[in-house]
């Protein structure tokens, strides 16, 4: 289950936290954070496009990330992503 959802043609420029589960298909410039008060999942979608460093418990990757990604716990990077 995923707790949230940010949809293909949002930008957002500026950093970004999150609690819980985060599903990301836009083109974000900034970093993204999990509040460490409950364990984090951050996917980036096929449509995502991150410019920024990524720090959550659990990060699975379809679309694209140029910055750091710190996973605490796991990563997994598919087929399709560019990272």
């Amino acid at each position: 289950k995923v707790d949230g959802y940010i949809p293909a043609g949002v930008r957002l420029v500026g950093d970004l936290a999150f609690s819980s589960s985060l599903w990301i298909d836009a083109a974000i410039e900034g970093d993204i954070s999990a509040t460490r008060s409950s364990e984090s999942l951050l996917i980036v979608g096929p449509e995502g496009n991150i410019t920024g460093n990524i720090d959550a418990d659990h990060v699975i990757v379809y679309g694209c990330v140029k910055g750091t990604i710190v996973a605490r716990n796991s990563l997994a990077a598919t087929s399709t992503a560019r990272i």
